[in-house]
């Protein structure tokens, strides 16, 4: 339950939450182990520290290529804005969805959402990946 101005608010900023298994204890129990893996492996504090060094290669490329528009985001979810014009922020649609193609076909999670922001992750947070290396090799990539 929520106010019309908040609805208005999370439907103008595309934000969708949909679900089918509200009480449901399995999704509820497969949470719970997903909560102890992240407090076990120390998830939140990897992301941050890796979540850094993905962000501030980000702004190194927005100062490095004019069709970057804004860099956004935290931990390993950040929103890059792909434009044909700095100033004016006009989106390159056709860019944003060859860059987020190629870097999925390279194993990153990274998609073109029609809200004109190309939104690029990291798939594989697990203990045994090498956050440094799979940042490094994606800023060569772009």
């Amino acid at each position: 339950m929520t106010s019309t101005e908040i609805e208005k608010a999370c439907f103008d900023r595309w934000f969708l939450f949909y679900t089918t298994h509200v009480n449901d204890p399995l999704p509820a129990a497969v949470g719970l182990k997903v909560l102890d893996v992240v407090v076990r492996d120390d998830l939140v504090d990897r992301s941050r520290k890796v979540g850094f060094r993905l962000k501030a290669g980000l702004e190194e490329l927005k100062k490095k290529y004019r069709r970057i528009g804004d860099v956004r985001g935290r931990g390993l979810m950040c929103g890059v804005e792909i434009v044909a014009n700095k100033e004016t922020k006009e989106p390159a649609t056709d860019l944003g969805e060859v860059l987020a193609t190629k870097l999925m076909e390279l194993g990153f999670s990274a998609k073109y959402i029609n809200n004109e922001v190309f939104w690029w992750s990291f798939q594989d947070c697990t203990t045994n990946y090498n956050h440094r290396r799979g940042a490094r090799n994606g800023f060569e990539y772009i």
